[in-house]
């Protein structure tokens, strides 16, 4: 059971080493279907969703609106109070209006394209969320409806990649795309080679990887070596450095949030690491997109 197994881990972060981001790009490569946070489908946890009553149907993934940064417990339980008690919202206006929630709010649901149901561009969203009440009021029952402000004529929508880096902002991962991938074919006429093509290069070749840093391990008996993951599209990739070479490029390797590895293969009986020997900066190729790694000593 995949899809419940992922969906019991998401809602019990933070826990081991693996962030939502993995967990989630785990599951879908065991053929799990994971959809967005949205206002009109998500609960405050991650959830299974199934698009009709009868089973046996494909089970999905709803991940839960508590993954968006920012965005508070109180503000979650009064938007799921006033759809199960009024239905579906049905634009922006009504979201604010039945919700009474605050412009903030609604602009932190519009970043996290949690709005989607509601309106399809996300810009156009963030747009509009901004021009609800700053502290709504309650109504009355005859006021008539006002039409969102009108969209400006120069918003354009967002680039792909404007898209998954807001994603990554706001809940730390994205179903669209790995911001590695945006940048493959310059990577690949570098001579990069990516994750999934590791394990069929001989062991002790010379190698060149990039990848977003996860996670930095020092064990205490491992004598002063550093394990490092970092991750592009196609998944994760181990990293083994020496002392000398931590030192040797330590302001990236302790801060960088993404590398370029240039290193040796060791690929033996399944089991692949890289020994690096150079790390080179990958940060500013990414347009500042922050990933935060989990760090253990």
């Amino acid at each position: 059971y995949p899809a419940a197994f992922c969906v019991a881990l998401l809602n019990s972060q933070p826990m081991g080493f693996y962030a939502p981001a993995q967990l989630v790009a785990d599951a879908r490569k065991h053929g799990v279907e994971v959809r967005p946070p949205d206002v009109n489908a998500s609960d405050a946890d991650s959830t299974l969703e199934s698009d009709v009553a009868e089973e046996p149907s494909p089970i999905a993934i709803r991940l839960g609106l508590g993954m968006i940064k920012g965005l508070s417990k109180a503000s979650i339980e009064r938007l799921i109070e006033q759809r199960q008690r009024g239905g579906r919202y049905r634009d922006l206006s009504d979201l604010a209006q039945r919700s009474e929630l605050s412009q903030a709010v609604l602009a932190t649901l519009a970043d996290a394209d949690a709005v989607r149901s509601l309106a399809s561009d996300r810009r156009a969203a963030i747009w509009q969320s901004l021009g609800q009440e700053k502290t709504p009021s309650p109504r009355p029952l005859l006021a008539p409806c006002d039409q969102d402000d009108p969209l400006p004529d120069t918003l354009a929508p967002m680039l792909p990649i404007e898209e998954v880096h807001a994603d990554y902002a706001m809940t730390g991962l994205s179903l669209k795309a790995h911001p590695i991938s945006f940048i493959r074919d310059d990577l690949t006429r570098e001579g990069c080679v990516q994750a999934a093509q590791l394990r069929d290069l001989r062991d002790g070749r010379p190698v060149r990887v990039a990848g977003l840093v996860l996670l930095r391990q020092r064990p205490s008996t491992a004598k002063g070596i550093t394990f490092v993951t970092i991750e592009d599209e196609t998944g994760p990739i181990n990293l083994v450095l020496f002392p000398a070479v931590w030192q040797r490029f330590y302001s990236i390797a302790r801060v960088s949030g993404a590398w370029l590895v240039d290193g040796k293969l060791e690929n033996r009986q399944g089991v692949i690491h890289v020994i690096v020997g150079r790390i080179t900066e990958l940060r500013d190729r990414l347009s500042g997109l922050h990933i935060p790694s989990r760090d253990f000593h």
